[in-house]
């Protein structure tokens, strides 16, 4: 799997295609079992719509993601309210492993790594009697491949309308400037313009919604359904699927196929304690595994 990440890597530096790909990374344990939606279910998904900070309690959180190839993710989270203004503080850091590194004539040279850091701030307020909360978040994404760095900053604004049968979200993801780049092609930060609409079912203690992701300067446009299940106040379930599966499907058993493209995830709560377990699975077979904790205070 290293090898076929190095070769990934390399051939992405040399069609400059490769600088930011890791903004999108999944860093915080909810977004695997919501399959990366879930933006107004879960004020633990890490502000990803920043105008839910605006109803978040305030805790701190941490989480951490175990991918295929040994590649690692780990996220910290901080949010709370000033006055009556709600703030909040994100740093992760992705970390692709240990490379054997080789020269033009393959021949052994020191071994290197490979990481991303990104650190966002995050404020949110309401208007209209609560009815509308708009927040943003910006921040600084940097990257690192052997001796290679490259960095950008971004912006996400966002804004929900808590309707009395649907909420509604709108958001712009990554908006931002390329500050360095591994290469000489000229790249731009991976942005994506997501709408969202929830609801809660009235005949089941469910919470549903649906997200649709269209990107602003690739091709890449596609939707998430995702859903929060209340067991009792203090157990859920989470899960979540996407129209990526389509691309992920292979020849396999009817088993395998189904749980393409697929995350779940159990929450447990102990007073001001919570505890969640996630999971997310490839159609080639890859798994996700994520836990996270939020402590409130």
């Amino acid at each position: 799997m290293k090898k076929v990440l190095y070769i990934f890597c390399g051939m992405s530096i040399c069609f400059g295609q490769f600088s930011f790909n890791g903004i999108n990374t999944w860093v915080q344990s909810s977004a695997i079992s919501l399959a990366g939606g879930g933006f107004l279910l879960d004020y633990e998904n890490d502000f990803t719509n920043p105008g839910t900070l605006k109803n978040a309690k305030r805790k701190i959180r941490f989480s951490s993601l175990n991918y295929p190839a040994d590649i690692t993710a780990y996220s910290l989270i901080a949010n709370g309210d000033f006055r009556s203004h709600s703030l909040g503080l994100k740093v992760s850091r992705v970390n692709y492993g240990i490379f054997e590194g080789r020269d033009i004539e393959n021949q052994r040279t020191e071994n290197y790594s490979a990481g991303d850091i990104n650190v966002e701030f995050a404020y949110s307020n309401s208007t209209l009697s609560k009815r509308i909360n708009w927040g943003i978040a910006g921040g600084l994404f940097m990257s690192r491949l052997e001796k290679s760095k490259a960095s950008g900053i971004m912006l996400s604004p966002g804004i929900i309308l808590n309707g009395k049968i649907f909420t509604l979200g709108m958001m712009l993801k990554n908006f931002g400037k390329v500050i360095k780049q591994y290469g000489t092609v000229k790249e731009e930060i991976p942005s994506y313009l997501i709408g969202s609409i929830s609801h809660q079912l009235s005949f089941l203690p469910l919470k549903i919604e649906f997200d649709h992701f269209s990107s602003i300067n690739g091709r890449h446009d596609y939707s998430v359904i995702s859903g929060i299940y209340t067991i009792d106040n203090n157990l859920f379930i989470k899960t979540g699927t996407s129209t990526n599966r389509f691309d992920q499907s292979i020849n396999a058993s009817f088993v395998r196929t189904i749980f393409t493209d697929f995350g779940i995830g159990l929450v447990y709560k102990i007073e001001d304690i919570t505890v969640d377990v996630n999971s997310y699975s490839y159609g080639t077979g890859g798994i996700i595994f994520g836990i996270g904790i939020s402590v409130y205070y």
